[in-house]
């Protein structure tokens, strides 16, 4: 069985399973539901008589649908219509059923107190009901109305109105995109590669445990052992297997030595996190029922419930699932989407489930498919297939038995019940494999293969060992897991090379067969497998350094050497004018450590790893981080005709050569004379029927009969071809009788190089004519190999008049901006095929949608200084036409052939500078120069490529590099390696690009969307302010003593430098241009001018100034300061005479110096909070920021100060550091030197965004 499809079984035997509970029986006056009393002698049998009327019309059908969605005990008892009326309900002629839940009573609502008796007269019945008292507040009403057969009512005393219906969830789920957000995380957790579900998203959801405790230690979590459903209040669905728990020697239960089964069973419901259950969220069984025809090693009728001990009470976190409204859902049909949760196991080979339920979407496979993959009987009728189409997302161990759910009306419906699996999440994992072992056939796991086994692969299987071929009849495998290869490359048994990945005669492992089957001898097994020694070998490489961890740890190792050298100064300096060794070492350390910015690494992993996380909210995969710094400098962005279109095409017109010289409409309408008249147009019939050959495109839900479309089925081929057969639908051609009539013997597929389709027929009718064979692809190249013109119903030699006409068609039909392709055919006897005699049958023109915000994208590109290339391998006509509809080019630019046409003269009558915008031909790429085409692409203000291959693309991205341009390219063929190669970075979609332009890109667009792309470069540019931000605050310096140092650098500077990584990015960041990769450094000669020559000269100022002002008022003028470090430092010196001729002790100057400290301290501080201020920007004006747009720099604001006045005023910790209490007053001092720097720093700021390019902005902008 493949891994991982998981089976499940079809909700319809939900029914089959119900109903062996209960038992109904009818007759022609009576209506009845039996069943058996509880055992215990609270119930009694209760049974009244029907004596007044017969069953009215439509009874029988309100207790079936009863039935269906309550189908456990229910009682009748007069006393509940009191129950109900006393609650002041509403009566009226609705035939409503109410169900005392509680004590399982049923009665009808139509009916007041007084009508009691006439209510038992009227419906014969037999019911078991309890002897105790109803209670009012355990009272529900059922509507039966047949659009409301779902929906429960409370009739609570509290809230009598509120609504409950099934299927129906409190949070609102996410679109699949999301689901696929996790497609390359790295990492998995239960339902695998899904996402974390919402609380409360799935309020039907349930988590069966058991009640085991181990005695060898072999289950670390017995909480969580199954999923189920809560389908009605006092029952779940679940997988019957998961109820067959056996009792062994390794388990002990924790109640009785001699349980029941239901015992064994704790069930959970209303919970999100397993381990924040409550107590009133979890539930035992009261009863178990499994499936009478369940088999357990086929898995066949792998369904059982679970009835409750008690009652759910439903709302807004518990509501059940509904049941499906029909025997067979639409929903279920292959190739339907669908949703899994439950909390299975992290990994396949993990022990210990999720804690949270998790969310994924998976597609329901086709019966054939499941047949291929079983490795049991597989019933299609009872039993599905489920599973990614990408194998990226499954259920895995723990999962068993929850719902596989789908949506239909706004309401969530069970459609089957996770039942078996092989693997979790196994990419095409071939589960089984076919070996021949002591001369007999036997289907082994794949992890049992060993070399010399024999084995026997097919089509659609996934080679699990390099294998030599024996016998391989039309084999064909797709080798570009290891080649790149995209084309699928034929094997045989024949040895061609040594190499092994060129040879012919061996398969390797990973490789997938697409076609034909081999028999061969097993050669190599897992990590001796080719693809094993590659997989060990980049393993043992030694990760790579980003940008970001390069440049940080450059930066490091310079202030560090730098640090050094001067402390190692200042130490020889100290030393050799007489000062104590250990006092110059002190020196030297604080010096050192006023160099070194110590938060500077955490600081750079903390905004790489918030921008990581915005990133992931935006819908964007980074899988290399340098990719954001190559985003904040791009200058040039290629993209693609598929990025900016929808890839849903649709015809649009037609041109046929005739005398009439129009195009027509070919698109659908509701007039059905144009399909007649379409018909009677000479040529039409052919055009189409070469069309409809020659496309390969393929309708997913029935392939053999296309002219009955199913409503919930899928196209699967290229856009273009895809939107002819839709077309040929919508002429009521039959596609399958025109493929039965010219059956394909071979194709010649479309390439770069060639740019159309050939495909070759036989004529299965009796006809002279042997061949048929038909041409689709570029009009120019179709219509240079025709040497014939199909024209007014006959066939007419081609001359200079049918080519003038074929230019017109091209250039008014691409005007529009739609794809045009040419279609030919020719008819020859065997032995008779002739190049040459190629007859030209027309154009047709498809219409591809712009995506929604292509537009807003491309506009906020410019805007960012982001020249957006268009590259399309259309017309020139319809490039141009294109890139003006996506306003590449601007509305009023004038190409070379636009200026031509409005003079009248010929094209090189016109210089190529005097256009606004210019479409470069493919063909023109190989006759200019690199250095041309490098200043075209750099110059010219608005570009566009037509005609171009993939392999051109290469050059076209080395071209824009020549010119020092960042480039960014979007790479969805196999065949861009060579562009995600020379890119400087590289992006895939995640619908719509080849797998291994995927794999390859630097970023992945989980959602498709141009704009996602916008974002990311808004991210790149926002984490390099916010790093340069940063930078600018720590790498002030600092002179205090070491300790004192280090308390600054790990308090009071790391939070206020932390709380810069989350600032918000200015408004104007998209507007300043991309950033100069090979001038905007991270730290430049701008910064270190403006943080040490500037600002930082200010701050030490202040610092100096405080402290000669805290001195000077203890009696120290400067000049009495100057010379005195000996006898000050003295301590047999004790009558050191101050500037007012004051005598100080040894002990006296010591405190004063502790002051002076402290005062240094505290003007550091106060300028410190100036300075984080003016760092919230580079370039806007703080109030344009806003002091409130980071809170946690106002928590720093507070902060700093606040660590202060305890370092310096707490008693005996202010000591520790050589600090002593401050007066009041000597905090004001460097409070005008913090203005003064935000002034400074606002001035700068307003001449930077007055003269962008002026002189404060060159040498001050960092």
């Amino acid at each position: 069985m493949s891994g991982k499809i998981f089976l499940l079984t079809i909700i319809i035997l939900i029914t089959t399973t119900i109903t062996t509970t209960t038992t109904t029986t009818t007759a022609a006056t009576t209506i009845g539901i039996q069943s058996e009393c509880e055992p215990n002698d609270q119930w009694e049998w209760t049974q009244l008589f029907n004596v007044h009327r017969p069953t009215q019309q439509g009874e029988y059908e309100m207790y079936t649908a009863i039935r269906s969605l309550y189908p456990q005990l229910v009682c009748a008892n007069p006393k509940a219509i009191s129950a109900v009326n006393q609650m002041g309900m509403d009566m009226n002629s609705t035939l409503d059923v109410v169900v005392i839940r509680k004590y399982d009573v049923f009665c009808l609502n139509n009916y007041d107190a007084k009508y009691q008796r006439k209510l038992c007269d009227d419906y014969s019945v037999k019911y078991c009901c309890p002897k105790k008292k109803i209670e009012e507040k355990s009272s529900y009403l059922i509507d039966i109305l047949p659009q409301q057969t779902n929906s429960i009512r409370s009739l609570s005393s509290s809230n009598a109105n509120k609504q409950f219906t099934c299927g129906r969830a409190s949070v609102t789920h996410q679109t699949s995109t999301n689901f696929f957000m996790t497609l390359y995380n790295s990492f998995v957790s239960k339902i695998i590669n899904g996402v974390e579900s919402k609380p409360n998203s799935w309020p039907w959801l349930v988590s069966i445990g058991i009640r085991y405790r181990a005695t060898n230690g072999q289950w670390s979590n017995r909480t969580h052992i199954c999923g189920g459903t809560l389908i009605e209040q006092s029952h779940v669905l679940t997988a019957a297997h998961c109820l067959e728990q056996k009792i062994d020697d390794r388990f002990v239960p924790l109640t009785t030595t001699n349980p029941s089964l239901e015992s064994f069973f704790i069930i959970r419901i209303g919970v999100h996190d397993i381990r924040l259950t409550r107590s009133d969220e979890i539930y035992s069984a009261k009863k178990i029922w499994v499936h009478e025809n369940f088999v357990s090693n086929t898995f066949e009728n792998d369904v059982g419930v679970i009835r409750l001990n008690r009652p759910v009470p439903l709302g807004g976190r518990i509501s059940p699932i509904c049941l499906p409204t029909s025997v067979t859902p639409k929903n279920l049909e292959a190739g339907s989407r669908v949703s899994v949760a439950g909390w299975g196991t992290v990994t396949e080979t993990a022990r210990v489930h999720s804690n949270v339920l998790r969310q994924a979407e998976v597609n329901v496979l086709a019966s054939r498919s499941c047949l291929a993959y079983a490795d049991f009987n597989f019933d299609g009728q009872r039993q599905l297939c489920a599973a990614a189409l990408d194998w990226s997302k499954d259920t895995c161990a723990g999962d068993s038995g929850g719902p596989l759910m789908f949506q239909e009306n706004n309401t969530w419906n069970i459609g089957g019940i996770t039942s078996y699996g092989y693997g979790c999440a196994k990419r095409n994992y071939p589960g089984q494999v076919d070996v021949k072992r002591e001369g007999e056939w036997e289907r082994i796991n794949s992890e049992d293969l060993v070399r010399g086994d024999i084995i026997h692969v097919r089509g659609g299987d996934r080679v699990a060992a390099d294998i030599r071929i024996v016998h391989s009849p039309g084999l064909l495998v797709d080798n570009s897991i290891i080649t790149k290869d995209a084309d699928p490359a034929p094997k045989s048994a024949d040895f061609t090379s040594d190499n092994a990945l060129e040879t012919n005669n061996l398969l390797l492992c990973g490789t997938s067969v697409t076609h034909g089957s081999a028999i061969g001898i097993v050669v190599k097994t897992a990590q001796h497998t080719l693809l094993g020694k590659v997989c060990n070998t980049t393993e043992s490489l030694d990760p790579k350094r980003t940008i970001y961890a390069r440049t940080i740890r450059d930066i490091f190792l310079a202030l560090t050497v730098f640090g050094l050298a001067l402390g190692l100064v200042f130490f020889i300096v100290l030393y050799a004018t007489g000062y104590y060794w250990l006092y110059a070492i002190q020196i030297m350390i604080s010096v050192y450590l006023a160099c070194i910015p110590e938060i500077l690494p955490a600081i750079a992993q903390l905004c790489l790893t918030r921008t990581a996380q915005h990133m992931a909210t935006r819908n964007c995969l980074v899988k290399v981080i340098d990719a954001l710094y190559d985003l904040a400098c791009t200058t040039i962005l290629f993209v693609d005709k598929s990025v900016l279109t929808t890839n849903k095409m649709s015809t649009t017109q037609i041109w046929i050569p005739s005398n009439q010289e129009r195009i027509i409409s070919a698109a659908p309408t509701d007039d059905p004379t144009v399909i007649e008249e379409f018909r009677l147009m000479p040529g039409w019939q052919n055009i189409m029927r070469a069309a409809v050959l020659c496309s390969r495109a393929e309708y997913f839900a029935d392939q053999n009969n296309y002219n009955r479309l199913a409503p919930f089925g899928e196209w699967d081929g290229d856009a273009r071809e895809i939107a002819i057969l839709k077309y040929a639908e919508y002429a009521e051609l039959d596609i399958s009788e025109i493929r039965r009539l010219y059956p394909r013997q071979r194709i010649a597929h479309f390439t770069p190089e060639t740019k159309r389709i050939e495909s070759y027929h036989f004529i299965n009718e009796t006809n002279p004519v042997v061949h048929l064979d038909c041409m689709m692809g570029a009009p120019e190249r179709v219509f240079g190999r025709c040497a014939a013109v199909f024209f007014n119903d006959d066939e007419v030699v081609k001359d200079a008049n049918m080519e003038r006409l074929f230019n017109e068609a091209c250039i008014q039909m691409g005007s529009l901006g739609d794809t045009v392709l040419g279609f030919a055919d020719r008819q020859y006897d065997r032995g008779e095929e002739n190049q040459e005699i190629w007859r030209f049958l027309g154009l047709i023109s498809f219409s591809d949608p712009i995506q929604d915000n292509a537009i807003t994208a491309i506009k906020k590109c410019r805007l960012a200084g982001v020249k957006v290339i268009l590259i399309t391998g259309d017309h020139p006509v319809t490039a141009c036409a294109l890139a003006k509809r996506l306003k590449i080019f601007s509305p009023d630019s004038e190409t070379v052939e636009d200026i031509a046409m409005r003079r009248g003269v010929p094209l090189d009558r016109v210089a190529a500078r005097e256009a606004d915008a210019i479409i470069i031909h493919g063909r023109d790429i190989q006759a200019i120069s690199q250095l041309e085409l490098a200043d075209t692409i750099i110059n010219a203000p608005e570009v566009a490529f037509a005609r171009t291959t993939l392999r051109q693309k290469q050059k076209i991205v080395e071209c824009a590099q020549l010119g020092k341009a960042v480039v960014t390219c979007f790479c969805q063929s196999a065949d861009d390696r060579g562009a995600i190669k020379k890119a400087d970075v590289s992006v895939a979609m995640l619908k719509g690009s080849s797998e291994s332009s995927r794999q390859e890109a630097d970023l992945v667009l989980l959602d498709n969307d141009l704009n996602t792309l916008v974002g990311a470069i808004e991210e790149g540019r926002y984490l390099w302010e916010n790093i340069k931000k940063c930078l600018a605050y720590c790498l002030i310096p600092l002179t205090l003593g070491p300790i004192t140092l280090l308390i600054i650098d790990l308090i009071t500077e790391l939070l206020p430098t932390i709380s810069l990584a989350y600032e918000k990015p200015e408004s104007d960041l998209m507007t300043r241009g991309p950033i100069d990769k090979f001038r905007d450094l991270l730290i430049n000669r701008r910064l270190l001018s403006l943080v040490w020559g500037q600002i930082g000269m200010l701050q030490v100022t202040a610092g100096f100034f405080t402290y000669l002002v805290v001195m000077a008022e203890n009696g120290f003028w400067p000049s009495r300061l100057l010379g005195i470090r000996k006898a000050w430092d003295a301590a047999a010196i004790n009558d050191l005479e101050d500037s007012y001729g004051q005598e100080w002790t040894y002990r006296q100057r010591k405190l004063l110096e502790y002051v002076g400290y402290a005062s240094f301290l505290a003007a550091i501080i106060i300028v410190q909070i100036a300075n984080l201020l003016i760092c919230k920007t580079r370039r806007l004006s703080l109030f344009q920021q806003g002091i409130r747009s980071n809170l946690f720099v106002i928590f720093c604001i507070i902060f700093m100060p606040a660590v202060a006045v305890v370092l310096i005023y707490i008693p005996g910790l202010n000591r520790a550091l050589f600090l002593e209490r401050l007066q009041p007053l000597w905090w004001l001092p460097p409070i005008p030197f913090a203005i003064m720097i935000f002034i400074y720093d606002e001035i700068r700021k307003l001449m930077i965004r007055k003269s962008p390019e002026g002189w404060v902005a060159q040498e001050t902008y960092h």
